[in-house]
């Protein structure tokens, strides 16, 4: 594959990766409520604050096909910007190919630092309005050499918080160039209710033998136990169903639950099998769960 083949799927990747993300268990929006020119002006705006000054007409669509409907402002290939119709929020952008391209600097150059890239993501996260729900989680720098001109690249995430717990599903991710600190991309979901209590009336060993019990009594193989910790989902009923039935509500009011996991089986290996059973940590109750196989 040549290597302008290769920007092309980089950049095809990159933006369903965006735009899956955002919208994968959302409600489809009704007639929106930002105008197709706000829409624009929000992404001007948006675009000026992270430092990317473009005279064009940029494109607007709407919607982007799924389950979640958006604006998605082009800006001539250079930077795409996608806006909530219903809160004018930027919720995600992504650089074209031929910004990639100008972008990529050689690897073999000085890295900014974990606090430099830090300082980088959180200005362009603020520029799309930074939560104060939000808390820091990891920065990582990533290097791919799969190009002929090899770069790296920060990618700093955040997860949301409710009274000090975690939402399982909700998060942002902004990933900068490694070298000169400009962004590359931005997802931003934070689309769950918050929980109505976070009373924890069930202790960690009793929600692992909940789940335990529960799993035998599907005749459901599982091995051993990976991990047993306190974050808020969605229920999804996982384990009464084997999938999630698409005209159900997305967005259900969330619990905080005990998520416990386990490897598939005896004699599973490598972390990508697992079995997940969520216990609602207030009442016991199983309220979904998820697997790997």
């Amino acid at each position: 594959m040549s290597w302008a083949k290769n920007l092309t799927l980089e950049f095809s990747i990159l933006v369903w990766l965006v735009v899956l993300t955002m919208i994968t268990d959302c409600p489809t929006s009704a007639a929106p409520k930002i105008t197709k020119e706000k829409a624009i002006d929000i992404a001007r705006n948006f675009a000026q604050k992270v430092g990317a000054l473009y005279s064009v007409q940029p494109q607007v669509q709407f919607p982007v096909k799924g389950r979640r409907d958006l604006y998605r402002v082009d800006f001539a290939g250079k930077l795409e910007v996608y806006i909530a119709p219903d809160t004018g929020e930027v919720v995600g952008c992504g650089h074209g190919a031929a910004k990639i391209e100008a972008t990529r600097t050689p690897s073999a150059e000085k890295s900014l630092s974990r606090e430099e890239a830090i300082k980088a993501a959180t200005h362009y996260l603020t520029a799309a309005v930074l939560s104060p729900d939000a808390k820091l989680k990891s920065a990582r720098l990533q290097t791919h050499t799969s190009l002929r001109t090899p770069y790296s690249e920060w990618e700093i995430r955040w997860v949301r918080v409710y009274k000090g717990y975690e939402y399982k599903e909700d998060f942002c991710r902004v990933t900068v160039d490694a070298i000169t600190g400009e962004l590359l991309s931005l997802v931003k979901v934070f689309l769950s209710q918050a929980p109505t209590n976070v009373k924890i009336s069930v202790k960690k060993v009793d929600a692992v033998k909940k789940a335990q019990t529960y799993l035998k009594g599907k005749d459901i193989a599982f091995g051993k136990l990976r991990s047993a910790k306190l974050l808020i989902v969605c229920p999804n009923d996982y384990w009464e169903k084997q999938k999630r039935g698409l005209d159900e509500l997305p967005h259900p009011p969330t619990r905080l639950v005990w998520v416990v996991g386990f490897t598939k089986g005896e004699d599973a290996v490598g972390q990508e099998h697992f079995r997940q059973v969520w216990v609602d940590a207030t009442n016991g109750e199983v309220v979904g769960g998820m697997q790997c196989l």
